[in-house]
Formats: C-alpha cells, sequence, structure tokens
C-alpha cells in the first residue's frame, strides 16, 4: 500500500489526465507473505541472465519480478499512466557527467488498483504486488 515513505503527484493536465508518479521507499523482503517468498525464490532460481522479468498473475493481485544487472539503491521511481507501469533507478555521477540505472515499462490489465501497491527489493530483485478489484 501506498504508505508516508511514498511521495505522490497527480498530473491533471488533459493529455495526461491519468499519469501518476509516485518515489517509493521499497521494504524488506522479510516483510512480504510466504505465498511472495516462495515465487521469488522460485524466480530467483531460475534467472540466469543478468535481468529478468515476469509477471505471475493471482487471484487477489498481480506480482510483478524484476532481477536487474546491479543492486538497488534505496528510491524507485514508480510512473503510471493509464495501465502502463514505469519502473525507474537512476543516479548521476557529476565528476565524471555520466547518467546510471534502469528503467523498465510493462502494460498490466485494467482491473488492477494502480494507487494501491507495494513494493518489496532485495539486493538485485525487486517485486511488486499490484491489487486486482
Amino acid at each position: 500500500m501506498v504508505d508516508s515513505n511514498y511521495y505522490f503527484i497527480h498530473n491533471d493536465q488533459v493529455e495526461a489526465k491519468n499519469n501518476v508518479n509516485y518515489k517509493v521507499k521499497p521494504k524488506p523482503f522479510n516483510n512480504c507473505g510466504f505465498s511472495i517468498l516462495g515465487d521469488l525464490r522460485n524466480f530467483a532460481e531460475k534467472c540466469n541472465s543478468a535481468y529478468d522479468f515476469k509477471i505471475i498473475s493471482k487471484s487477489t493481485h498481480l506480482l510483478c519480478l524484476l532481477k536487474l544487472s546491479e543492486v538497488l539503491k534505496e528510491l524507485l521511481l514508480v510512473g503510471v499512466d493509464e495501465n502502463i507501469v514505469t519502473i525507474s533507478q537512476f543516479s548521476v555521477e557529476y565528476i565524471q557527467n555520466s547518467l546510471e540505472g534502469f528503467s523498465n515499462s510493462f502494460v498490466i490489465p485494467f482491473h488492477t488498483e494502480l494507487n494501491s501497491f507495494e513494493v518489496y527489493a532485495e539486493g538485485q530483485f525487486l517485486a511488486i504486488i499490484i491489487p486486482k478489484y
């Protein structure tokens, strides 16, 4: 769920009416349920590349699992536009004038609660739980 660690911006412009952006501090995996941990372990065991992504549809929620090539830092940016979710994280090195990070967008069904999701992270793994209605 969106909590006090989440930063919420809603864009009311006509061309971006359903656009919402969150700044998210993921929760540790040990705070999520056993079924999600089991799905995550299974996903982690089958990942053999630096990057992988999977969506698992459950009766009450969608579970989006992501493996990144590098360890996640503290905050993520989550953008929702209609039924497209974008997860990103960037860091800027001023000394070397470089931008590092990742961005991943995916489409989810319209019957989900996009403003009521949970994000868990540990190391290179990220889990996003999006409730269905």
